[in-house]
């Protein structure tokens, strides 16, 4: 029987400590104070409460009831964004937060700042010019103009730009750029411009008028400075590489001798007696033959075996001398 009168006397005697710890608590003011100043500067992609709040005193239980409030998704880097501070107070009630349990210290209007860091228009066109350098030749003399390119934000870290060209160039126009912004190693944005690339090369040109199949002597042409947009094909900055052979048309001076130009010079001529050589089996003959075709060296042309008059296809060897493998 006493201990049952002790055990009801140790109830009353608890709920009357709560009753005067809701009526000290009533007197004093509240227990837990919630303060969210008017500007917050956050590094999340989702604010909660959590992230802007701060909770007087520091209370575990509070801390992690406002990290389930969410308030809005995160401006971009360096950007912001406004909430008032009744919409605060009415997300929390939404998300089940005892909004009448704490004090609340709100300002009219809560700006939410997300932490970033400028990237300038002078470091995104100096990543252009590197990406330039790296494919432009060592003997050319360039410049480029680079396309709009805008400041960028981006968040806190160690910046990397770096700006990709097509394989192909076009020096005749503009040429697409992509900017890449990493941020402690991880791709954050990408920025697309042009660059323009202007400048001269060193290549070989015809100091004076070719005619079509005339062999190119050394006096014919030079290595002169030219624009890079007449450089789209192949051409050539040796001129021993193009001596000796022939231009397919006539040109004028000042052409850029090119792969596209180029063929080997007519060595044989249609009517022109030439050595037919004939390897056949371990042995090899030489007869006279009349080529019934003009040839250069290396290409397949019809002679006539002057000895019986039959046709064979033979290939040019030089000025006087074809060959023809029989099996």
């Amino acid at each position: 029987m006493m201990n049952r009168i002790l055990s009801g006397t140790g109830r009353c005697l608890a709920a009357v400590a709560a009753t005067l710890a809701v009526m000290l608590t009533a007197t004093v003011g509240y227990a837990v104070v919630v303060e969210v100043p008017a500007t917050v500067e956050v590094q999340v992609r989702q604010v909660c409460l959590a992230d802007i709040a701060v909770v007087k005193p520091a209370d575990s239980a509070t801390v992690a009831a406002l990290k389930e409030v969410f308030l809005m998704a995160a401006p971009p880097p360096g950007g912001s964004r406004q909430i008032s501070g009744e919409e605060v107070k009415l997300l929390a009630a939404r998300c089940g937060f005892n909004v009448d349990g704490v004090e609340w210290l709100l300002p009219d209007e809560v700006e939410i700042r997300s932490a970033g860091q400028a990237i300038g228009r002078d470091r995104l066109q100096e990543a252009c010019r590197q990406a330039v350098a790296a494919v432009m030749p060592a003997d050319a003399e360039w410049q480029v103009e680079i396309g709009p390119l805008g400041e960028q934000y981006v968040p806190p870290g160690r910046v990397e730009v770096r700006a990709g060209l097509p394989r192909a160039v076009n020096y005749r126009g503009p040429t697409p750029v992509e900017l890449t912004v990493s941020v402690n190693g991880q791709p954050v944005t990408t920025v697309k411009t042009t660059v323009k690339i202007s400048g001269r090369r060193p290549a070989v040109v015809a100091t004076v008028p070719i005619a079509a199949n005339q062999p190119i002597g050394r006096e014919m042409v030079a290595v002169r400075p030219v624009d890079l947009a007449r450089l789209a094909g192949g051409f050539y900055t040796d001129p021993g590489a193009v001596v000796g052979k022939a231009v397919n048309r006539g040109v004028p001076a000042d052409t850029v001798i090119s792969d596209s130009l180029l063929v080997m010079p007519v060595v044989i001529k249609r009517g022109q007696v030439v050595m037919l050589n004939v390897h056949s089996g371990g042995v090899d003959i030489s007869l006279p033959a009349e080529a019934l075709q003009d040839g250069r060296t290396g290409q397949m042309i019809k002679v006539k075996n002057l000895t019986n008059n039959a046709t064979v296809a033979a290939r040019v060897i030089d000025a006087n001398n074809v060959e023809a493998i029989v099996r």
